[in-house]
């Protein structure tokens, strides 16, 4: 009897498993788990350059609307939103911070021409708060934060401040130009080089605040907050 209940219990098990194997659903299946991985990774590719042209298009919207002052405020909006997108996106978001008056170095001067032909040395702007970008044309970040340096210029100019833009542009004034015109840049804006790029850092967009002393009070590389910037040109400013 033992011996017949155990037969009966394999054959039991056994169509069990056999109902089961037409679909495979009861073992690993390297091949489906393959194909599942490479499914996912192909959406975060998708969900990635979807990033890419939201924030190109926010960008675009933000430079368009600042041409018109009835429409400045709602732009300022959607940047302030593209930023908080941008910092989402990478995972991280710096701070523009001061650097103690005893602790701030000399900012590398350099010497390079402007859009009129005029030559520009950092050097001589001692006496003045300077903020001094570094960027290219076809930097998304660099492109919403160039219309605030316009209005930081048209706002703080009667108080011994300028804004000086280095453009890295490799084909140089045949980006530069057209773009300085249909954005109308309200200060120098210089076609740097590599030797300039490599004062700072390499990196873009890259911003400083120099102080009247001719010293770095702040920096920043990467993609800034309006507000932190008007907090460190204001306290720049203010010193005494």
């Amino acid at each position: 009897m033992e011996k017949n209940n155990d037969t009966n219990l394999n054959q039991w098990v056994n169509d069990r498993l056999g109902s089961l194997h037409p679909d495979e659903q009861w073992r690993p299946n390297a091949i489906r788990g393959f194909a599942r991985l490479q499914e996912q990774r192909d959406g975060g590719r998708r969900r990635r350059r979807r990033f890419a042209w939201i924030a190109a298009g926010i960008a675009a919207t933000v430079v368009f609307c600042l041409a018109f002052p009835a429409t400045r405020t709602l732009a300022e909006r959607y940047a302030s939103a593209c930023v908080n997108l941008w910092a989402n996106y990478t995972g991280s978001h710096g701070k523009l911070e001061f650097m103690k008056q005893p602790d701030r170095k000399i900012a590398p001067d350099f010497t390079l021409t402007d859009s009129t032909g005029a030559q520009v040395r950092l050097s001589d702007f001692q006496g003045k708060v300077v903020l001094l970008g570094l960027w290219d044309t076809q930097c998304t970040p660099c492109n919403i934060e160039i219309p605030w340096f316009i209005e930081f210029q048209q706002r703080y100019k009667d108080r011994d401040f300028a804004v000086l833009s280095i453009a890295l542009d490799k084909d140089g004034w045949g980006s530069i130009r057209p773009y300085i015109e249909q954005n109308r840049f309200n200060h120098r804006v210089m076609a740097g080089n590599e030797n300039v790029a490599h004062l700072y850092g390499d990196s873009i967009p890259t911003a400083l605040i120099i102080d009247r002393a001719g010293r770095i009070a702040a920096t920043h590389i990467g993609l800034c907050m309006k507000r932190e910037y008007e907090t460190a040109i204001e306290s720049t400013i203010n010193e005494r």
